[in-house]
């Protein structure tokens, strides 16, 4: 905005604090933007383009380092080494890509972190997609190299197993025809 506005009311619920900011819009004010500024923080800056006149929008500012008592990067990086044993690779990411906005974050291993999870998934598609292509042999090299990043995915344990598996069946066979 052209001006600073002040909060008109104040309210506290629990840890949180609700600042309620009145200001005038429409079409007068095409472009208008409200930069929200807090001190040890980036500045947040919203479009107000489509607001109407006496509509309500709520914002919610949340401070990554308040949600975790270990401090914010420990806290997301073990909930995301948690995941990673538990194969939910995505949500995994998602706490390691959180972990980077944290203000104590261990750049190289959170990268490293992050480039574990995307080799993990590419890996799994990848073995996926040669599975049922019927090429058992490449498959269950692909699930040992996420056995390797990984050594809790039962599913690539189990699927790796089952490659091998076919792979016999299918060379027995051609064995038998020749």
């Amino acid at each position: 905005m052209d001006k600073t506005a002040n909060p008109y009311n104040t309210l506290a619920e629990g840890n949180d604090s609700i600042y309620y900011i009145e200001f005038p819009t429409g079409s007068r004010y095409r472009g208008r933007q409200l930069s929200i500024k807090s001190p040890g923080y980036n500045t947040v800056t919203i479009s107000l383009e489509d607001l109407k006149p006496k509509q309500a929008v709520t914002l919610l500012a949340v401070d990554p380092n308040s949600m975790v008592d270990a401090g914010c990067y420990r806290g997301h990086r073990n909930r995301g080494l948690e995941e990673l044993k538990k194969m939910n690779y995505n949500e995994a990411r998602i706490q390691f890509e959180v972990a980077t906005e944290c203000s104590d974050v261990d750049t190289i291993e959170n990268n490293e972190n992050l480039a574990l999870v995307d080799s993990i998934i590419y890996y799994r598609n990848k073995a996926e997609l040669l599975f049922k292509m019927h090429n058992y042999r490449e498959a269950a090299n692909l699930y040992k190299k996420v056995l390797m990043y990984n050594s809790y995915d039962s599913y690539a344990n189990d699927r790796q197993a089952e490659c091998m598996l076919k792979y016999v069946d299918e060379c027995s066979m051609t064995m038998e025809q020749a």
